[in-house]
């Protein structure tokens, strides 16, 4: 009888495994790439690699992006917590909604995104009239993906880090180019 028990409890727990390893859950460091300031000071972030679907009524259109996640110490109204998404092949940078709250670092290594429906939303930090009266109001005063980095200014908390943020991504290109300044 106790074989028949353990037998279920591990079926259980394969099938529990295997449902939240499809959905997308666990997501993996990013260890092709570097982060530093202005100054080529390391920053204390970790980057971890994620994909999410969005849909639409024509379809739906895959997304590569690059989660920024800041240390818990910083908490920054600006983003709604300590994570920033970069758009990999329309190269944006955004705030992922729920910030923080909806992931739980597991070491340094791995990221459990334990809210799928709200966390793979994210808003414009920038150009976006709807949120941001004016240009003036937008945080993002600047965004470049060139050669193979993106550049950021920093904002609120942020610049404890500096004036700009650099992500170097160490194995080559970026996969597509964009700038961003306010005012042009």
């Amino acid at each position: 009888m106790k074989r028949i028990g353990v037998i279920i409890l591990i079926l259980i727990g394969l099938v529990a495994v295997f449902v939240i390893a499809n959905r997308n859950s666990f997501l993996s460091r990013a260890s092709n790439y570097k982060v530093y300031n202005e100054k080529g000071e390391s920053l204390p972030l970790l980057l971890f690699d994620r994909s999410t679907t969005q849909k639409f009524n024509e379809g739906s259109i895959m997304n590569k992006e690059i989660l920024l996640c800041f240390n818990a110490g910083i908490e920054n109204e600006s983003t709604q917590g300590t994570v920033l998404a970069i758009l990999v092949e329309q190269p944006h940078l955004y705030g992922v909604d729920g910030g923080n709250s909806q992931f739980t670092k597991l070491g340094n290594w791995v990221l459990f995104q334990h809210n799928l429906n709200r966390s793979d939303e994210y808003w414009p930090l920038y150009n976006n009239g709807l949120i941001y009266a004016n240009k003036q109001d937008e945080p993002i005063r600047f965004f470049v993906a060139k050669g193979n980095t993106y550049k950021f200014n920093t904002f609120g908390d942020l610049k404890v880090f500096g004036d700009t943020i650099i992500v170097e991504k160490l194995d080559g290109p970026v996969e597509k180019e964009g700038v961003y300044v306010v005012g042009e």
